[in-house]
């Protein structure tokens, strides 16, 4: 089974094990069957974000031969197998029989406050947390 949650705005050690703790936690409070199965294996890493919510999957504007897939906003697992095949069809000039929506290959735009994202993340977090508990 494998059980996930959203990624951290830290990558530090202290806050990875904050993320396991909460992890852990969640599958205990949705599966309480299970609060006695070992969990050996845990990943965590940080969530990447674009300042329009939606990946990108495409070649990179003004440059010739350099293509990116990016932004799957904790969704990486299942989003970045279709990305791969999308950008590697492209790649090698070939037709897929998946879909590729235009939106992405929209270059995302650079986060306004760039330089406070992180902190402004967390700010969010917090509050997407407490929207979810009253709602």
């Amino acid at each position: 089974m494998m059980f996930g949650m959203r990624g951290s705005v830290s990558a530090a050690p202290q806050a990875r094990e904050r993320m396991r703790q909460a992890a852990r936690r969640d599958l205990e409070r949705m599966f309480p069957e299970w609060a006695k199965v070992e969990t050996p294996d845990f990943w965590s890493g940080l969530a990447c974000l674009t300042n329009n919510l939606v990946p990108f999957v495409g070649a990179v504007p003004n440059t010739s031969g350099l293509y990116a897939a990016f932004g799957y906003h904790g969704n990486g697992v299942a989003m970045a197998t279709y990305a791969g095949q999308l950008i590697a069809h492209e790649m090698l000039g070939e037709a897929t029989n998946l879909a590729y929506p235009a939106f992405l290959k929209t270059a995302p735009t650079l986060f306004p406050f760039g330089s406070m994202r992180r902190h402004l993340l967390a700010l969010s977090y917090t509050w997407f947390s407490l929207k979810d508990r009253i709602f």
